[in-house]
């Protein structure tokens, strides 16, 4: 197809003139990327997948995959909407990103900048490993000695057992431990704990389900995988796909992110 071909179907395509300027500017940007990629590439043999398996893997390496997503629905739109082919354009993975481990030290100066209620929330899920919605439905009476009672479930107290013990006793015995308006079952408790943590100046990293990701890892690397589950509820499933985070070279999740204990 010439040049002048492409711009009049492009001109007179009804699908074009309904994208956003800024979107038609990527788009132009992609469209001129590929073309020449065509030009330069001996591709005549290949299937249509296969011209943009390879566009990606030798144009566009090093980029993000929100770029790589972003040149695969420019080429996408080009041949469904200009070149009338129907095609399956690959997925782009996000590749998935490790959880940092935080030191003791790390994790009780960063929750130290909260609330007291939060500063709790905060450690029950470094150091119980906790799920949120048990931890905003935890009540004084499943809290005994240095454990904490679920159904079906026997979890450690965190290493600050004592201010935990201690700010339970100044509540009602028989209540919640985070009495609160907000409740698992209607959205907002994540957002109350991270607006906390943003609030006051908290590391980014600290969310819920970083610092329980903690507790896993390490809870792994110090018990096993039978006492992990048990503690936690969580599946084999779900605890191969914790122990795939950690590379083959490392001996342990501390050897991976460099954390102390």
């Amino acid at each position: 197809m010439t040049t002048q071909e492409f711009s009049r179907r492009l001109s007179q395509s009804d699908s074009w003139q309904q994208l956003r300027p800024a979107t038609r500017a990527k788009y132009l940007y992609w469209f001129r990327c590929y073309m020449e990629f065509l030009r330069q590439n001996p591709v005549k043999n290949l299937s249509t997948q296969q011209k943009i398996t390879r566009f990606l893997s030798q144009r566009l390496m090093e980029s993000s995959a929100n770029t790589k997503r972003q040149a695969i629905a420019a080429v996408a739109w080009l041949y469904t909407h200009i070149l009338h082919k129907d095609i399956s354009p690959p997925r782009v993975k996000k590749p998935r990103q490790l959880p940092l481990l935080f030191s003791k030290q790390e994790t009780a100066f960063e929750l130290s900048k909260l609330p007291i209620r939060y500063q709790f929330m905060g450690w029950l899920f470094y150091g119980s490993g906790l799920r949120l919605n048990e931890t905003v439905l935890l009540k004084h009476e499943q809290i005994a000695g240095a454990q904490i009672h679920l159904a079906g479930r026997t979890l450690p107290i965190p290493l600050c057992r004592q201010a935990i013990m201690l700010y339970a006793s100044l509540k009602q015995p028989e209540g919640y431990v985070f009495p609160a308006k907000t409740t698992p079952d209607k959205p907002g408790a994540n957002t109350l704990f991270l607006h906390a943590c943003r609030s006051h100046g908290v590391d980014r990293r600290i969310t819920p389900g970083a610092l329980r990701a903690n507790f896993i890892l390490l809870a792994l690397e110090k018990n096993g995988i039978p006492w992990t589950q048990a503690v936690t509820g969580l599946s084999t499933m779900r605890i191969n796909q914790y122990l795939k985070m950690i590379p083959p070279k490392a001996k342990s999740p501390l050897d991976v992110f460099g954390a102390s204990e």
